[in-house]
């Protein structure tokens, strides 16, 4: 983590007359670190990406469909429990979806895993992000398939086995499903389930790192499968041939490039550590100019970060 993004390609665009060029990420020398928060905000970005060409595949076989958010929490609890709760939330998790109640009420569903930190207190709290996705059915009080907010959280309750009955919170999903295809709202709406697995804020709250629980956060997480999905998702996932881990290029996109963007080259920087982090800065070491394409020739840029 420490090393992490020391060497950045970036893809250098002229846009009509204007002197500022634009420059967007190409590559770069990523840990892929769970908890890294660069790697993370990327990551959070390409599971975004999944979930919603999957939804746009899911919808047009199933265009009535509604997608709601269900969030699943537990108490707070001091960093050195956190791996026990992940193990018995997980649990209470699958039995939940097992019960004949929701089995029959949510055939299609997509889980992610998000852990806070109380800043007073440092203890953490974590929760699950779900989104369910319902048939028309599933508002018809006659059909007996809808689930209310309490209920959820008694058989969350049960699942769990806990004295107290956790919070939870069910909400529609502006733009996904109902009829409609997924736009830009409903792609929006998605993100909310696409969240970093740590908030990076969270590493930044103060300049000394030395009381940070980093460790036991890694020991925590470790060997955990933080995204889950019903059987029939991930067959849409399969069907999409996009892998889980972000490739080394992926570009987010929101950097979408603006009309007329022109590509003149690639841009190699590599991190120069000063004296003092005003001193400390990326420094530009190499530029590859975009060659045309000729009538005999493909277009070459390369690629390759150097060593």
């Amino acid at each position: 983590m420490h090393d992490c993004g020391k060497i950045l390609a970036f893809d250098r665009y002229r846009i009509g007359d204007r002197e500022e060029r634009l420059r967007i990420l190409a590559n770069g020398s990523f840990c892929r670190e769970r908890l890294c928060p660069t790697c993370m905000k990327r990551n959070s970005a390409w599971q975004h990406v999944r979930l919603s060409k999957a939804v746009e595949h899911y919808l047009r076989a199933n265009p009535l469909h509604q997608a709601l958010l269900l969030t699943l929490t537990v108490r707070n609890m001091p960093v050195d429990q956190l791996r026990d709760w992940l193990g018995r939330l997980f649990k209470a998790f699958w039995k939940l979806m097992r019960y004949k109640r929701v089995k029959n009420a949510v055939p299609t569903w997509y889980r992610t895993t998000e852990i806070t930190q109380n800043a007073e207190t440092g203890d953490v709290h974590p929760h699950l992000h779900i989104v369910l996705f319902c048939p028309p059915e599933y508002f018809k009080r006659a059909k007996n398939l809808y689930i209310t907010q309490p209920e959820w959280a008694a058989m969350f309750k049960r699942a769990l086995q806990v004295d107290y009955t956790p919070v939870c919170d069910i909400r529609a999903m502006p733009g996904v499903g109902g009829g409609a295809p997924l736009d830009d709202l409903g792609r929006k709406s998605l993100f909310e389930a696409c969240k970093y697995v740590c908030e990076p804020g969270m590493f930044f709250e103060d300049d000394d790192l030395e009381d940070f629980p980093l460790i036991e956060l890694h020991d925590a997480l470790h060997g955990r499968r933080l995204i889950g999905m019903s059987a029939d998702l991930q067959r849409v996932m399969d069907e999409q041939s996009l892998p889980e881990d972000e490739p080394e290029a992926f570009i987010p996109e929101n950097a979408r490039l603006p009309e007329g963007a022109v590509l003149e080259g690639r841009e190699i920087y590599h991190w120069q550590r000063g004296k003092t982090s005003a001193d400390s800065r990326y420094v530009l070491v190499e530029f590859l100019p975009w060659r045309q394409p000729s009538a005999s020739k493909e277009a070459v840029m390369t690629s390759t970060l150097p060593d």
